[in-house]
């Protein structure tokens, strides 16, 4: 048997609302992490987003000396144009 849920419509406005504006900052955070600039430091969540792969991943390619990280503290940063150095084209 189904729940029956009884609201008025300002509630359902209200439920709405938050959902849209939830996947608007989702969205929008994708946007900014597209059009980063190259000078920013990016987090290795956001260079693993970049790069479409996933965190421990790109642990691997640092830890390998593939990928440069610069730290401050115990806090880790990657450089959009180290990321793109570190491409390599593939024959």
């Amino acid at each position: 048997m189904k729940d029956i849920i009884i609201t008025n419509p300002n509630s359902i406005k209200e439920i709405v609302g938050e959902a849209i504006n939830e996947q608007a900052n989702k969205v929008a955070s994708w946007i900014m992490s597209k059009m980063t600039d190259e000078n920013r430091p990016l987090t290795p969540k956001q260079a693993a987003a970049y790069l479409s792969m996933s965190p421990t991943t790109l642990y691997r390619h640092t830890k390998n000396g593939d990928l440069k990280a610069h730290g401050m503290g115990h806090r880790i940063y990657y450089y959009l144009q180290d990321i793109k150095s570190a491409l390599k084209p593939i024959n």
